[in-house]
């Protein structure tokens, strides 16, 4: 018998207005709650998590979508819907039990007794009922609002961060409360949460929500068996479980650290970029200013969410973007008539193919599940299988992206993958995995960037002082290392000491590589070689020669 869905979101956006610009809370969301079951919502902070439990409160229309219960729109508050936000706080004026009957008004005398006694009994309080919550423990206060929102008897609960303002010892002991009031009323609870431990812990089911506008990426079916124990967090599941979604949410924080796209400044030059730590020099040209010496007016875009990042240089969002010389092969396959007008870095170890350990040679890894982000990790392994003279039907390819890849080596569902900085460090953390080979010993990957001819034709003089100021600022790493660390860091939402160590495969290509780019060599041979790959490969329809594309 299939069951009942008690609670249901269908495409749910929400759109404000800050200060003339629009702004999405969260995009698309489709969630399905069923009685009796305890989901979580996890994800990076601002990614609308709050938003979204209003909407399924009643309190806040979607801007699109629908919410609705038991199969009817909810277009307003239902009691049958209980809530407890953040800092939910007992009333001061009122006692422990007068502040658990404060919502029973409704109710005869007798019956406000017995319910009060009830959740008295259940949250452990009967020995306080006449004190105030000033004279109560912090935990304390926090079992008298949950009793307060359970004595009303909601089918549902959804609860904000209930357990966030709580010291560790507390918030671990209100969780196990929480489960055993679940065993005793049966509710179905919704919890929105920064806590992974405290969501994989609670949980019959997992929704990770991206980065603003915030998007459902992953459902995750919490197998671990209950009555549920402290000591389970001990286990191995608990702790790959852990990994598994603490990879997810931290490649979402990253992308919910850049620069994300606002209101487009007609006369600005934009540029696009996606997270790659080699990026960051360009951030730091606008961290120093050197634009606006340059009398440059910029305007940096994220571009990553974008499926296909090609489409924002097609249809003039962006002037420029970063990318690689596949991608740019790749461009002009799709018949965008594009330029390469510089170089910022080439990587020298910050991309690799990481595997599982039983895969001790690259012939180890045919047969095996290899995933890659088309178009951009994918030529790195056309590289590799092709110098190694394995044909690419023998090794499954499984195309994802960049974040997807990580998660899918730490949850063990592939067997390796191509990944770069800053995900390549934190998926060798949270794994077994090893790095099998990487630019290093293979440096086909130069940073590049590029632009179409239109834009280089009608926007030369920006496109000089952009040219100028990126110079600025790969001088400016060269000369001052410590210092443009810091400085790159921050927009990139990592430590100092992280993005130390994820470009230690990274270098920064200055003046002298750049006024050689028309006559380099190495970037003509590289051009001349990812062509030739792309091509046998069937990704591109013809070779392009370097002055196609230089």
């Amino acid at each position: 018998m299939k069951r009942q869905i008690l609670l249901e979101a269908r495409n749910v956006t929400n759109i404000f207005l800050k200060k003339n610009l629009t702004v999405e809370a969260n995009k698309n969301v489709s969630l399905e709650i069923y009685p009796n079951e305890i989901v979580s919502i996890v994800g990076p902070s601002g990614c609308g998590k709050t938003t979204l439990i209003k909407s399924l409160a009643g309190f806040l229309q979607p801007t699109k979508g629908s919410v609705s219960y038991k199969n009817k729109v909810l277009n307003s508050p239902n009691p049958e819907i209980g809530i407890i936000f953040q800092n939910h706080k007992p009333f001061p004026w009122l006692t422990v039990e007068g502040n658990i009957a404060s919502g029973l008004y409704k109710l005869s005398k007798d019956e406000q007794e017995k319910r009060v006694n009830k959740y008295l009994k259940i949250i452990g309080l009967s020995d306080f009922r006449k004190e105030y919550p000033h004279q109560l423990s912090g935990g304390m206060r926090q079992r008298v609002s949950l009793a307060r929102a359970l004595a009303n008897e909601p089918n549902i609960l959804l609860l904000d961060e209930p357990f966030s303002s709580l010291d560790p010892q507390t918030k671990t002991l209100m969780q196990e409360l929480m489960l055993s009031i679940w065993e005793e009323t049966q509710k179905t609870l919704l919890f929105v949460t920064h806590d992974i431990e405290e969501a994989i812990f609670l949980s019959d089911k997992i929704y990770v929500m991206s980065s603003k506008p915030g998007e459902i990426t992953k459902v995750i079916d919490n197998l671990l068996p209950k009555p549920r124990l402290a000591e389970q967090k001990l286990s191995e599941e608990f702790i790959n479980l852990r990994k598994h979604i603490n990879y997810l949410i931290r490649s979402e924080s990253l992308k919910a650290a850049q620069i994300n796209l606002q209101t487009i400044r007609p006369h600005a030059l934009k540029i696009g970029l996606h997270l790659w730590v080699g990026n960051a020099s360009l951030i730091l040209g606008q961290e120093l200013d050197l634009f606006k010496k340059n009398n440059l007016e910029v305007q940096i875009i994220s571009l990553e969410k974008d499926k296909d990042r090609l489409s924002a240089l097609e249809d003039g969002s962006v002037d420029i973007i970063t990318t690689t010389i596949d991608m740019a092969l790749i461009a002009k396959n799709k018949g965008l008539d594009i330029k390469i007008i510089g170089v910022t870095d080439e990587s020298t170890g910050s991309d690799a193919l990481l595997v599982n350990n039983n895969i001790k040679q690259v012939k180890d890894i045919i047969g095996k599940r290899i995933g890659v982000e088309r178009g951009w990790s994918h030529f790195f392994l056309l590289h590799i299988l092709d110098k190694n003279k394995i044909n690419i039907s023998d090794v499954r390819i499984e195309f994802m992206n960049n974040a997807e890849i990580g998660s899918a080596i730490i949850n063990k569902r592939i067997d390796g993958g191509v990944l770069w900085e800053p995900w390549l460090t934190h998926t060798k953390k949270l794994s077994n995995s090893k790095t099998l080979i990487s630019t290093e010993e293979e440096p086909v990957i130069p940073g590049i960037i590029i632009t179409t001819n239109d834009c280089f034709e009608k926007k030369k003089e920006q496109l000089q002082k952009f040219s100028t100021a990126t110079i600025e600022a790969l001088e400016y790493i060269k000369n001052n290392p410590k210092e443009s660390k810091k400085l790159m860091a921050i927009p990139l939402g990592i430590s100092t000491k992280e993005f130390e160590i994820s470009t230690m495969g990274v270098t920064f290509l200055g003046r002298k590589e750049n006024k050689n780019i028309f006559s380099n060599e190495k970037i003509r041979k590289l051009i001349t070689h990812t062509s030739k790959i792309l091509y046998n490969a069937g990704e591109i329809k013809q070779n392009y020669s370097p002055d196609e594309l230089l």
